[in-house]
């Protein structure tokens, strides 16, 4: 049994600005998982991870697929990518028409009868792919019925047949550690991360139920990693891969305080040197966990802010307090860790003035780095359900746009009388100029230790995407 994982490119198409996160492609650490089970299960097992080796439904793809010859491909799928995976499973099966083609990921788990549309997909994936995955290719290799595997649907005499759902996996310490040697390691990059550097999970889902967040593709349930089982990740990382840099990706690290603790000291215990950052909430940082993290090797903590106005986080259900947002940021600083805080503009309720008010908090809580986003409503979370409900969107917009492999219309903004489409684009383009022109931060960052290493890493990104558009 043979199995073959690819990641979609963001975009199928040529340009200077081909990728849609311009602040650079970080490892596929989805399938990764997968083939970690697949390997454990005795099948062979490759990645091909389209979006870092920059490849493209050409010759070189096809020549790829016949070398390898696969007798199961899954294409993982988040929403945005799902136009390009629909495309590169149609692809595979010019180049190999017997071959079984399962898509997976976020956006089958939520529309998994819209994008069975796409009649090049065999089958696809609902919620966590590791058990499934091996059921799946057990079956497919003894051509036994899929019937017999939970968590998927597929075609059957033109009729969409969904099996039973599976259980969320509560034991995520029995899953092995990513299959990361399966990826091309030194071809990923970004902006503010020193190369080569790894990504790590060590949760999956989140205790808090923000409405502009959903839960659906891990089961709405929140499970942890031992911190034993994280420091083995930490230490095979570091021995056999010899990165640099360690991103945490957890939607929230810092829920549990015994565990971090645990996992810091870990780190210090064992002498790595090595330079980690991590995405949490504040209300979960305190002077203690600070002081951890920093004697540890954490150099930033990321953390969703989304506004400045205490009623515009209560409408989102964030459950933060504007004080304690200024007191845990100004704890990170003072145990000097860099600090990032995101922001959202135009949610539902907003007002021209709250979105200003947004804008001055970020500049006034002395962030190092700060990301902007208009509100988009995401498939499958609260805040688009309401939407519809509340008829603030006029048709099921992400369907629409799975039937259809890509947007009819551009992406669903939240509007009101006193502001449009327009306005939101030029709040935006101020918040970030009003955020990282001023002479004060330019300042800091010119003497953070940290400047020239920003300075290479974002030199090495524009050359390599100015020579990806000269060679296109």
């Amino acid at each position: 049994m043979s199995v073959l994982l690819i990641r979609p490119p963001e975009q199928l198409r040529k340009g200077l600005l081909q990728a849609t996160n311009v602040t650079g492609v970080f490892p596929a650490l989805g399938i990764a998982y997968l083939a970690a089970v697949l390997r454990e299960a005795s099948m062979e097992v490759s990645i091909l991870d389209m979006e870092a080796e920059e490849i493209t439904l050409n010759r070189n793809l096809e020549k790829r697929l016949l070398s390898l010859s696969p007798t199961l491909i899954g294409i993982t799928s988040t929403t945005l990518v799902w136009p390009a995976a629909a495309a590169i499973a149609r692809f595979v099966k010019k180049v190999l028409p017997d071959v079984f083609v399962v898509a997976g990921g976020p956006q089958p788990t939520i529309y998994p009868r819209e994008c069975l549309v796409c009649r090049a997909i065999d089958a696809v994936c609902i919620g966590e792919g590791e058990r499934t995955i091996i059921d799946l290719a057990e079956v497919v290799s003894k051509g036994k019925k899929l019937e017999e595997v939970n968590g998927i649907a597929f075609i059957k005499k033109s009729r969409v047949l969904v099996t039973p759902a599976r259980e969320p996996i509560e034991d995520l310490d029995s899953l092995p550690l990513p299959a990361v040697d399966l990826l091309p390691v030194a071809k990923y990059h970004a902006l503010t991360v020193q190369t080569p550097f790894m990504t790590m999970v060590t949760s999956r889902g989140c205790p808090y139920r923000c409405k502009f967040c959903s839960q659906v593709y891990v089961g709405g349930t929140f499970r942890q990693r031992s911190a034993a089982d994280v420091l083995s990740e930490f230490k095979r990382n570091i021995k056999e891969l010899h990165v640099k840099e360690i991103v945490i990706f957890d939607e929230t690290f810092t829920v549990d305080k015994d565990r971090l603790i645990q996992i810091c000291k870990g780190i210090q215990t064992a002498g790595w040197n090595i330079r980690w950052t991590l995405r949490g909430r504040l209300d979960n940082v305190d002077r203690e966990v600070v002081n951890w993290l920093k004697k540890a090797g954490c150099y930033g903590v990321h953390m969703g802010v989304e506004s400045g106005e205490q009623y515009v986080l209560d409408l989102m259900k964030k459950a933060l307090d504007i004080e304690m947002v200024k007191q845990h940021f100004k704890l990170a600083r003072e145990a000097g860790l860099e600090t990032r805080g995101y922001f959202m503009l135009g949610y539902p309720g907003e007002t021209r003035e709250t979105m200003e008010t947004t804008i001055r908090f970020a500049r006034e809580l002395r962030l190092d780095w700060a990301s902007f986003t208009v509100t988009v409503p995401h498939p499958a979370c609260p805040l688009y359900d309401q939407a519809m409900m509340e008829g603030l969107l006029t048709d099921d917009y992400w369907r629409e746009y799975t039937i259809k492999e890509g947007a009819s219309k551009r992406l669903p903004y939240f509007t009101s009388g006193e502001y449009g489409r327009c306005m939101l684009d030029y709040l935006k383009w101020k918040a970030y100029c009003t955020f990282y022109l001023r002479p004060s931060l330019i300042w800091r960052k010119i003497k953070s230790p940290r400047a020239w290493i920003l300075l290479m890493s974002a030199f090495r990104y524009i050359v390599r995407n100015l020579a990806r558009y000269l060679l296109n």
